[in-house]
């Protein structure tokens, strides 16, 4: 409403100003063609965005069976190997497949963030102008989890490097669309103060 009283008193000062109704109509019908252009862009965008999303989804979780699969193998090597093997090789194969299973569970891990990652970019890109504070609130979700990713990356010397950077990507990335949308709305202010 705001916007609206702006537009006004700025364009409306005296009763002369009325001449111009046809050429400030005509300005807005442009602005608003714009606008639906943009929207109409950014839609095919968040479309392109949800497809890939959902084919990265679909590779990570084929990526978590596989690893699931090959930690199952691992317990059944553990087991039969401690029957054959003397109890000091038993304890180095025993040391050398719990390292394996540590591996495993770190990229299951890194998977599982990637998922989730990418849910929320999908759960906020879908929501975005059907409800902005849903869309925001899924935003604020990643935006927590990627601060932690930065937090856990400093303490463990910098061994999700990647990771991080993939989601710090995937967050900004996000924000543009975002912004984009809202200011379609009008409500750019309401992005730009966020």
């Amino acid at each position: 409403m705001t916007t609206v009283n702006n537009f006004l008193q700025d364009n409306f000062k005296s009763f002369d100003d009325l001449s111009r109704i046809d050429t400030l109509l005509a300005d807005v019908c442009a602005k608003q063609d714009a606008l639906q252009l943009q929207f109409v862009s950014s839609q095919k965008e968040l479309l392109r965005f949800r497809s890939e999303t959902l084919k990265q989804y679909e590779e990570s979780l084929y990526r978590i069976n596989e690893l699931e699969d090959s930690k199952s193998r691992i317990y059944k090597l553990i087991l039969s190997d401690a029957d054959k093997h003397s109890s000091d090789d038993g304890l180095q194969t025993l040391y050398e497949q719990m390292n394996q299973l540590e591996v495993i569970e770190l990229a299951k891990g890194y998977l599982q963030t990637l998922v989730e990652i990418m849910d929320l970019q999908e759960s906020t890109s879908h929501s975005i102008q059907s409800d902005p504070g849903k869309a925001l609130g899924s935003y604020n979700k990643l935006r927590d989890i990627v601060a932690t990713l930065v937090w856990k990356n400093e303490q463990s010397e910098e061994a999700a490097v990647h990771l991080v950077a993939y989601a710090q990507s995937q967050l900004k990335q996000l924000w543009d669309s975002m912004q984009s949308i809202l200011r379609g709305y009008g409500i750019g202010f309401l992005a730009a103060n966020l």
